[in-house]
């Protein structure tokens, strides 16, 4: 209750004061006793305000005195009674305000009618003042705001005055370096000669201009220019005399070069500048070339890795940290701007040998690695590429792997991934450029072969994943996924891994062998069509190879020999065609899988892989047990009437070599002592049978690699200018019976004539090869004079 109480009475005393001052300011004098609301002096509340609304309308019809009539009034002479003397005197107490301030003089129910009361602020006095006494105050105040404005400015110049001597004293050649080229970064402040009366006379304007003029000038930074003279000197006093001062400038002219041609937002912060093209080309070849040197002069590091640990471990480390890591901080941006190869090899090499200084800077490490894995896995099948910036930048990651056992794993993880994505684009252009990315990313895995475990399982876990996933779902989605170069390539690389480090059983990943054999099996026998035969094949070679390095049997006869199976070898071919280039392809077009070109090619590939995969195992003593049920299959083949004549000759080939070596070796089992459990026994006779020479199916897999690679160089196609006229001449064999092998040729004639049987009538048809059952009696493979 009281609350409210003590609030109604401060809004009647500010109710009262209002009409109290409007009284005064309109000259009706002050209130009478007794005509308010708690008065005494009679008169109702009724009464009161109807004089309010009397003075209101009044009001209304008053004019409001602006500032100018205001000022224009004279105080001084009063004419009129003790009103106008209080409201002179009470006046005074308004000056306090603000300009621009307005003051209510309603009556709380009438409408406002607002002042402007032009006094100056805080100082009342200004008001009864005359025009010239007033402009003369305004300027005593701009005087005074100008001379406190000096004083800072002059203090501002003797601080950065005190600043150039400390410069002076710390690094005494560029101090030296700023007087002789410029000077009049040197000489600034307030002009001496410049006397009080011409300070004192200038106005608010000029000073206001002034100013003006001195923010804009702040702006514009001024250039220094770095011209040879310079870069010599530094240079010279860097790398003879050791001078951290000198080194610092050369890094700091370094900057300025590797940012070079960047946006204006940038360069205007940069108050160094090189002067001409020369300048930068003999400071950024000093730096790359001689930094690595200074560097390790300063720390005084001779050799080794640990003497380096040392040195960071030291005083002098806290100098020369933050120069390493300017260098290598520009470094990194001036390799990703570049992009001429041979450039961004010279400065991946020069990185590379101060990589061990880098090891305190682990996101700058992190970045160049990144930039490093980037330019490996650009620009894929360019040969100068391949030879300049792809080999020194997996170099370079080989090198912060090697020094940085945090980037490691990265490392593994990145190159793995490049060459994941580089080989979703092979081709037959580019392919070689995927096999070279392959070679270096198994001299770089092979680097520390016990952490390498772990990313080869996690490889191959991923691509036995695809190919369950493509074996549970069988859609066209998940069987692209696994038949794409990606996968492929992937398996590639695994392999090449494994032979080096799984042929052994203490090797570390030949546990890894028989899982990876699985997953490439399942990957041929996948999508059984005859359009997948390059990747059957490249897959299956992938496989031998494996076999061969490692010294493991791998079952492979019938899944090579199931490639003859298909409908297409017993259809009547569509047309010649041109010769087919199974390297860099995975699917082969329908149109030619038809044709005659092709079919030879592919009944040649797959003798070929049988061929090998018998010759890598023709001196082994279980020889003969292995070749048993392939022989009967290659017989199956000739009876029936789903392959042409000239194919079933080449199956002939092929059996009676193998018949031939699996004779021989049976020969010499009949005459060994030892039993099938004595396998160093074994072993020996293996290596034995070795010495001794090529055996009958190691010469029929050379002369028929021979003659499938001078097929396929007779059958490249080559462009030939004719009469003005580029023609695309295809110099592919018209007739099949033109190659030696299909005509029997192959054969030594000399031995044919003295055989019984005639032997070219058994390779004409398949009646009279049933009938001596399918043996050939003095086999001899051909050499190069019978050929011709």
């Amino acid at each position: 209750m009281g609350g409210k109480v003590k609030r109604s009475t401060i809004k009647y005393k500010k109710k009262i004061g209002k009409e109290k001052l409007r009284a005064k300011l309109t000259g009706g004098g002050a209130r009478k006793k007794g005509g308010g609301r708690y008065g005494s002096g009679g008169g109702s509340r009724k009464g009161g305000k109807v004089e309010r609304e009397e003075l209101a309308q009044e009001e209304k019809g008053r004019k409001a005195m602006g500032v100018d009539e205001f000022l224009d009034q004279d105080f001084e002479e009063s004419e009129g009674g003790e009103g106008d003397s209080e409201s002179l005197s009470d006046l005074s107490s308004l000056s306090s305000l603000s300009d621009d301030s307005e003051v209510d003089v309603s009556d709380g129910e009438g409408e406002a009618s607002p002042m402007v009361l032009g006094f100056a602020k805080n100082n009342p006095r200004t008001a009864f003042k005359s025009e010239e006494q007033l402009h003369e105050s305004v300027r005593e105040d701009a005087n005074k705001v100008k001379n406190t404005l000096l004083k800072n400015l002059e203090k501002e110049t003797r601080t950065h005055k005190e600043a150039l001597e400390a410069l002076k004293e710390k690094d005494p050649e560029f101090y030296k370096y700023l007087q002789e080229s410029e000077s009049n970064l040197l000489e600034f402040g307030p002009d001496e000669d410049a006397g009080p009366e011409d300070s004192d006379s200038d106005s608010s304007e000029e000073y206001e201009d002034r100013g003006e003029a001195k923010r804009l000038g702040k702006d514009r930074k001024k250039i220094i220019l770095i011209d040879d003279g310079a870069i010599t000197t530094w240079c010279t006093a860097a790398l003879t005399k050791g001078s951290l001062g000198a080194v610092k400038n050369v890094l700091k002219a370094y900057r300025v070069g590797c940012h070079y041609g960047d946006d204006d937002d940038e360069t205007n912060q940069i108050s160094v500048r090189l002067s001409d093209s020369n300048v930068f080309n003999q400071l950024m070849l000093f730096v790359l070339k001689n930094v690595d040197t200074i560097f390790r002069r300063l720390l005084q590091i001779e050799s080794g890795q640990k003497e380096t640990e040392k040195a960071m471990q030291s005083k002098k480390w806290t100098k020369v940290e933050p120069l390493v890591k300017s260098y290598l901080g520009n470094t990194l941006h001036l390799v990703s701007n570049v992009t001429e190869p041979g450039l961004a090899a010279y400065v991946y090499q020069r990185l590379r040998a101060s990589v061990d200084l880098f090891t305190k800077f682990p996101v700058l490490s992190k970045k160049l690695l990144k930039l490093a894995l980037k330019s490996f896995g650009s620009d894929i099948g360019n040969v100068k590429v391949d030879k300049t910036a792809r080999i020194q930048s997996v170099l370079l990651v080989r090198s912060l792997a090697l020094s940085q056992d945090t980037l490691l794993d990265e490392s593994y993880r990145g190159l793995y991934r490049t060459y994941q994505s580089a080989a979703k684009f092979a081709s037959q252009q580019n392919i070689s450029s995927i096999r070279f990315m392959q070679d270096c990313l198994v001299e770089v895995f092979c680097m520390k072969p016990d952490s390498m475990y772990k990313h080869v399982f996690n490889f191959v876990k991923e691509v036995a994943l695809f190919v369950r996933n493509s074996l549970i779902y069988k859609t066209q989605e998940h069987y692209y996924r696994v038949y794409s170069w990606e996968v492929i390539c992937s398996l590639d690389l695994l392999e090449s891994l494994i032979s080096k480090h799984g042929s052994g059983e203490k090797d570390v990943l030949q546990p890894m062998l028989y899982p990876l054999v699985q997953v490439m099996m399942m990957t041929v026998t996948l999508v059984p069509s005859s359009r997948y035969l390059p990747l059957r094949f490249h897959v299956l070679k992938s496989i031998l190879r494996l076999s061969k390095k490692t010294s493991v049997f791998i079952p492979l006869s019938s899944l090579i020999i199931d490639a003859l199976n298909f409908s297409e070898l017993s259809k009547k071919p569509q047309g010649v065609g041109n010769h087919f280039n199974f390297m860099g392809t995975l699917k082969v077009p329908k149109d030619v899988l038809k044709t005659t070109s092709f079919q030879e090619q592919w009944v040649s590939q797959t003798v070929l892989l049988l061929a090998e995969h018998c010759s890598q195992w023709s001196h082994h003593i279980a020889f003969p047990e292995l070749f048993l049920p392939l022989g009967i299959k290659v017989k199956g083949y000739m009876k029936s009437d789903s392959l042409a004549k000239k194919f079933k000759a080449q199956l002939a080939q092929f059996l009676e070599a193998g018949q031939i070596a699996a004779e021989s070796m049976l020969q010499k089992r009949q005459v060994a002592t030892f039993s099938p459990k004595d396998a160093q026994k074994i072993e020996l006779f293996i290596n034995e049978d070795m010495k001794k020479g090529a055996s009958p199916m190691d010469k029929f897999y050379q002369a028929t690699l021979k003659q499938v690679m001078k097929q396929d160089k007779m059958s490249s196609s080559s462009d030939v200018l004719l009469a003005g006229d580029r023609m695309r001449v295809s110099n592919k064999l018209a007739n099949a019976k033109d190659v030696p092998e299909y005509s029997g040729a192959i054969l030594d004639k000399e031995k044919r004539k003295r055989s019984k049987a005639p032997r070219d009538s058994r390779l004409e048809g398949t009646e009279e090869v049933h009938n001596d059952e399918d043996r050939v009696e003095d086999f001899e493979m051909s050499d190069s004079e019978s050929e011709e």
